[in-house]
């Protein structure tokens, strides 16, 4: 009986116009790419009054943050650049739907760098979801420690469970 009634409304055009909306996709799970800070994600957040751009490298996991001054493009493409500078310049970069990653300068900043962007819909923020996890666990540790960068080199060292090494021996190497 069960499945007749699910088959009934499976097939029910009534009940397809009434179905609940708000019912979400679950996000189809990211590849791993072949290889370190080919693909990035990143976001900005808050965290005790002060504002954050983070990069999450999707091979790694390794993550990077950097206090900004103001949430400006121009402070945003700054902070980049130096991480850039340490880490390489990725492939690919995953981007919430703000509205500092969709001006012209930002665009023109990917451009210059040859950095291919992929913006996340606005209503499907877990398509960055290594970005989205990235900042819980900063924020994890840093509301637990006293000192933030201790808190992300021990974060950056420590091996993950899945491959028993750590974000930065992924990233760097050792």
């Amino acid at each position: 009986m069960n499945a007749d009634i699910e088959v009934t409304v499976r097939d029910c055009s009534r009940c397809a116009v009434h179905q609940n909306q708000n019912a979400q996709e679950l996000p189809i799970p990211t590849k791993t790419p072949d290889l370190p800070y080919s693909m990035v994600g990143c976001d900005l957040f808050n965290f005790e009054g002060e504002k954050y751009v983070l990069l999450v490298d999707y091979f790694s996991k390794f993550i990077d943050v950097k206090e900004l001054s103001q949430e400006t493009t121009s402070d945003i493409i700054g902070a980049m650049k130096s991480m850039f500078a340490c880490h390489g310049i990725p492939r690919r970069l995953r981007l919430d739907s703000g509205s500092q990653f969709a001006l012209r300068e930002f665009l023109n900043f990917c451009k210059s760098y040859r950095i291919e962007n992929e913006m996340s819909s606005p209503h499907f923020q877990s398509s960055n979801d290594d970005a989205e996890r990235a900042i819980q666990t900063v924020k994890k540790l840093w509301k637990k420690s006293e000192d933030k960068f201790l808190s992300l080199l021990d974060y950056r060292t420590t091996p993950l469970t899945n491959v028993n090494l750590s974000p930065a021996q992924l990233l760097m190497g050792r």
